[in-house]
């Protein structure tokens, strides 16, 4: 049987890097060097003096991404991995092309840090690792599977990093505004336009929405807050809140809400995307075919990210991380499909829908993570991770299968308490929640605290009504009868219709606790979209 031979290459330490941040620039730093690195290698690869390599001959990532110059809105595009068929010298071609990469990129910083570029190069180059193997593949299989379980044996071989005395990597990703990296990523390749001058601090994107109100004075707020960084005055970005409240617009209306203190952390990655590389087999055409659209789809994905007034971080196809505002209310509300993109949850369901559309028979599983504008932003990453790998990709059904296409989601309040929950997107749950949003977000809210102040106090009747329809809708009914509810009937229809579905479809044994707190963590939910910061 003929075979072939394939290069894979990995790069890292991802986690170990960004968890290095302290501020939203640095997680963007900490994410876009990964995505410049592999662009890099990729360059010198395909140029004719270094690498010489055919670009048809790389199967992942699209060989498209090279040919092509679009701006992506600061996302980083590039995988930390590289798969490519090879030939004979092509491994010590990348030997020496990785060498040559870490060296420049070491250069780039040290540069950009004013620190001594020797040093700086030797600490870059032990730091990244970039580990890359050649192995002979059965022309009847599939290159990316193959090579996949030797690409990830390597990433656990972790090197020794010796101790960063002089803080360079973490200087620099202090330092990333203005730098050659910011710069190629912000830049838009035809117009040589900067479509950014820094990146966006934490308030900056969670109250996104306030900027229509007065876009002058918003800005100029956010400059004076970056001259008090520069001069050393760290208040944790308070100095924002405390002026933004004081806009004339903002103030008198008490158009400034909770939500605006906190911070949406989305990490989502593909479902069944190795069952769609098995179907594809060894067809290196069709395997390109799917690296296109994925990159496809990184673009739209980015695009609707900023759209929506977040900050995409990392959009390499099947793989996001991005910060978005919680809430983005009626004065920057877009459509997307016959569907208002009004809260981070519609983002998600946008972007999970684009993403059906393109890959029928795979899916994106979320995690969700929101948190207050001064808990670590570390940590709050990490909390997203969790619960896109340990709740959302651990998604059961009724009947305790493991299901995909979930999210999973936690508020961190400032206080210290949380609330959230895990669904299936495509469950009766999920869109019972999603309705609820829709019809609470267009009314008023002040009639909230009742409800849910109620159903805590009846918690326990719904372990005997809770699958019983009508006695539900009764039973609220009979709460909520008096005239001044009326307007209120198609939220508490759509709550009632919530309750039965979530003890109508709950797992077997599942306890009454657990039941009751799903409905509790989409009321909160719900409550803390609108509630007024001065409540």
């Amino acid at each position: 049987m003929n075979t072939k031979k394939y290069i894979g290459i990995t790069i890292g330490p991802i986690y170990k890097t960004l968890s290095m941040a302290r501020k939203t620039r640095e997680m963007w730093g900490a994410s876009y060097i990964f995505s410049y690195l592999m662009r890099t290698i990729i360059e010198h690869l395909v140029d004719e003096k270094k690498g010489n390599i055919e670009p048809d001959c790389i199967i992942i990532p699209s060989s498209h991404f090279i040919k092509e110059k679009k701006y992506h809105h600061g996302a980083g595009l590039y995988p930390d991995r590289l798969i490519f068929r090879s030939q004979n010298g092509d491994f010590e071609k990348v030997k020496k092309i990785v060498s040559e990469v870490l060296s420049n990129l070491g250069q780039s910083i040290g540069t950009h840090i004013k620190k001594d570029i020797e040093q700086v190069k030797n600490y870059i180059a032990n730091y990244f690792q970039v580990y890359f193997l050649e192995k002979e593949i059965e022309g009847g299989k599939n290159p990316v599977i193959e090579l996949s379980p030797y690409l990830d044996t390597l990433e656990l071989q972790q090197k020794f990093i010796p101790e960063d005395d002089s803080r360079c990597l973490a200087e620099f990703l202090d330092k990333v505004n203005h730098s050659f990296m910011f710069n190629d990523a912000f830049k838009h390749p035809d117009t040589a336009e900067m479509h950014m001058e820094r990146f966006k601090s934490i308030i900056e994107i969670s109250a996104a929405e306030l900027k229509k109100i007065d876009e002058n004075r918003f800005n100029k707020i956010i400059n004076e807050y970056n001259d008090r960084e520069k001069k050393g005055i760290d208040d944790d970005e308070g100095f924002i809140i405390t002026e933004l409240k004081k806009i004339p617009g903002i103030k008198e209306k008490k158009l400034f809400k909770t939500c605006h203190k906190y911070i949406a952390i989305v990490q989502a990655d593909g479902d069944r995307i190795g069952d769609a590389l098995k179907q594809i087999g060894n067809d290196e055409d069709k395997l390109k075919n799917f690296s296109e659209k994925l990159t496809q789809f990184a673009h739209n994905a980015a695009g609707k990210i900023a759209k929506y007034g977040g900050t995409p971080v990392y959009v390499g196809g099947d793989d996001l991380l991005f910060f978005a505002p919680v809430i983005n209310g009626e004065s920057l509300l877009f459509e997307e499909e016959n569907r208002k993109i009004s809260t981070v949850f519609s983002l998600i369901d946008a972007l999970d829908s684009k993403f059906k559309k393109i890959f029928k028979d795979a899916s994106l599983s979320f995690g969700l993570s929101i948190s207050y504008y001064k808990f670590p932003l570390n940590e709050a990453l990490e909390q997203a991770r969790d619960l896109l790998l340990k709740q959302a990709k651990h998604c059961t059904d009724e009947k305790g299968n493991e299901i995909k296409n979930a999210l999973a989601f936690r508020v961190l309040k400032h206080s210290g308490a949380a609330f959230g929950a895990t669904f299936n997107k495509d469950s009766e749950i999920y869109i019972g929640f999603r309705k609820l949003l829709a019809t609470f977000l267009s009314g008023d809210e002040k009639y909230l605290n009742s409800v849910i102040h109620t159903l805590q106090l009846h918690r326990g009747i719904f372990k005997h009504i809770g699958q019983d329809k009508k006695r539900v809708e009764n039973f609220l009914e009979n709460s909520f009868d008096e005239e001044i509810h009326e307007d209120y009937k198609p939220f508490l229809e759509n709550t009632a219709n919530l309750i039965f579905t979530v003890y109508s479809e709950s797992q077997p044994g599942e306890n009454e606790e657990r039941k009751f707190a799903r409905i509790y963590a989409i009321l909160r939910t719900m409550h803390f979209l609108k509630r007024k910061d001065n409540e």
